[in-house]
């Protein structure tokens, strides 16, 4: 697309000063066709300001045929100015990427009429039968590339609305099965809770019923009480547990950031590139991403005038995952790696990735990075 643009400008620019020149070796005044040019320029440049108000820029453009036709074919009718053929199909060109098919013909059939005006006392009848057969073939083809990019423009439009409704759903879908699984868990809790809580505390009632009665052998029952009790506490944490979620992966560094950023008053600018979200991390993996992430923030913290931030998670071809955290410098600094950032690369290095720590452009950078696809070796 960027070279587009090149090839774009750089053909109306070889037209334009090509215009120009053969309107001044015609005759025309230097002054007069300069100014017009800037002039028509001007309103070229104004047109791209209002590209989505159709009727301003419908209006503009006509003020630009009419800038060009009396700049460079009124002045010169001692000769023809092959130039300004070619400034006209620019404008057509454009007018067929950009307006609805009643402004586009309307412009067509302007031009048409201007260039049969103007050029008429040089054609014969055979060249004028010529030009009309040449214009009717470019106004068909410029239609047919009409159709088909406006085509491919609601293809687009229905491909982002597609887009958009199936990450809608994915989120939706992730949503339900959360809430379906803290649902499941809660049932899960409570049932535990009701059965096996319900009947260690009676079991327990039970034994210390029995060990009044018979105290020939209080260690043995006290042993028996222990270990009921052990177990009913162990029923008790495996409840809140159950009951509590569990934050982990990605989730974690997200609130970690939403945590920081309202404890400490920080801004942070947080993005993901690339599918970083969607990536799957394993746990030691996310783990390092989350002490990366709290550490690189506790260095702003501590070492920031600004407490100002910018966090960037990408995944490029979801084959490796890179982290970068940068905040401005009010002042140069040396760099020196102090304990946390030796932590951090010690963490990186672990799973096979590498940690840059930069001061560059008044920015002071920590980048890491690691491949994802590989085996977790937490056994």
């Amino acid at each position: 697309m960027r070279y587009f643009y090149w090839a774009w400008l750089i053909i109306w620019f070889i037209t334009w000063t090509g215009t120009t020149w053969m309107g001044i070796q015609a005759g025309g005044s230097v002054a007069f066709l300069f100014m017009m040019s800037a002039f028509g320029l001007g309103v070229l440049f104004f047109t791209s300001v209002v590209k989505y108000k159709q009727k301003m820029h419908f209006t503009l453009w006509l003020l630009f045929l009419v800038i060009i036709t009396i700049a460079f074919i009124l002045p010169s009718f001692s000769t023809l100015n092959p130039f300004v053929f070619l400034l006209f199909l620019l404008v057509l060109v454009s007018a067929a990427e950009t307006f609805q098919k009643h402004y586009f013909w309307t412009i067509m059939i302007l031009v048409f009429l201007l260039l049969s005006i103007f050029t008429y006392p040089y054609f014969s009848l055979f060249n004028g039968l010529i030009f009309c057969y040449i214009y009717v073939l470019i106004a068909i083809g410029l239609s047919i590339y009409q159709m088909n990019a406006t085509r491919l423009r609601e293809l687009e439009l229905r491909y982002k609305t597609l887009l958009h409704t199936h990450r809608q759903l994915k989120r939706n879908s992730i949503t339900q099965e959360k809430h379906i699984r803290e649902q499941e868990r809660v049932v899960i809790g409570r049932e535990i809770h009701d059965r096996a809580g319900h009947s260690l505390t009676n079991l327990l009632m039970l034994i210390e019923t029995f060990r009044l009665k018979n105290e020939n052998d209080p260690k043995d029952w006290e042993q028996v009480k222990s270990l009921a009790q052990e177990s009913l506490n162990e029923t008790r944490q495996a409840v809140k547990a159950l009951q509590n979620e569990q934050i982990t992966g990605m989730s974690a560094v997200i609130q970690l950031i939403r945590k920081i950023e309202a404890e400490h008053f920080l801004s942070i600018t947080f993005s993901m590139r690339q599918n970083a979200l969607s990536v799957s991390l394993s746990p030691t993996q996310a783990s390092v991403v989350y002490r990366c992430i709290q550490e690189a923030l506790t260095n702003v913290m501590r070492h920031s005038d600004s407490k100002k931030a910018e966090i960037i998670f990408e995944a490029p071809g979801n084959s490796h995952f890179r982290l970068e955290v940068h905040n401005a410098l009010s002042r140069p600094i040396q760099l020196t790696e102090g304990f946390g950032l030796k932590s951090m690369r010690k963490r990186l290095q672990a799973i096979n990735g590498h940690l840059e720590v930069l001061a560059y452009d008044s920015q002071f950078i920590v980048r890491g990075s690691f491949p994802i696809n590989q085996k977790d070796e937490e056994n």
